[in-house]
Parts: structure tokens; C-alpha cells; sequence
């Protein structure tokens, strides 16, 4: 699965990694998402840009691929999620965890 939590400086922090590479993907521009084509429900993958094809020509399933950013703001409207709600969450949770000490 491409989505994982990962325990940085004491607090688990979600990361997409590479489906082909299993390194985590960091940084804008330097993923991609992979779905396959023709298919009314299927899993969603993701890869660095640079490790694209090597799974493409590892597979024999089809599939379409967009850059990560693409996918996420999909994902964000398709759900109704309101993104700067989300944000103010993130800084209101963050701000109690300092003043906790966590």
C-alpha cells in the first residue's frame, strides 16, 4: 500500500511511497499517481516520476498515470474535503501538541 505512517521525532507522520522502489516519495513534481485503466474500481499506486516506466514494463496491466498533485486535489473535491479547514486542524493540533511539550 502506498499510504503508510512513519515514525519521525517521536510522531507518526503519513507518506506516500513508491510502489515500485518502496522509498518514500518527497517532494513537488516528483510523483506520480497510477491507476488502472479500464477498471471500474481499482487500487490506487503511486510511483517517483522516475521509477514510472520501470513499473509500467513490470506489469502487464495497463495503467494511466498522472503527476501526484493532480490526484490529490481529485481527491480533495471528489470527497468534499475543504482543504483550509484541514489546514487550520493541522495548526490548531499542532499548536497543542508544543504547548503539551510532544
Amino acid at each position: 500500500m502506498s499510504y503508510v505512517t512513519r515514525l519521525e521525532n517521536g510522531r507518526s507522520c503519513p507518506r506516500i511511497v513508491c510502489d515500485h522502489c518502496g522509498e518514500a516519495i518527497i517532494g513537488h513534481g516528483n510523483a506520480m499517481f497510477l491507476v488502472r485503466e479500464e477498471c471500474e474500481c481499482a487500487p490506487i499506486l503511486h510511483t517517483h516520476k522516475g521509477c514510472c516506466y520501470d513499473f509500467d514494463n513490470a506489469h502487464e496491466e495497463q495503467y494511466g498515470c498522472q503527476d501526484l498533485s493532480m490526484h490529490l486535489v481529485y481527491l480533495l473535491e471528489n470527497n468534499k474535503i475543504d482543504l483550509g479547514m484541514g489546514k487550520r486542524q493541522v495548526k490548531m493540533l499542532n499548536r497543542l501538541l508544543k504547548e503539551m511539550g510532544l
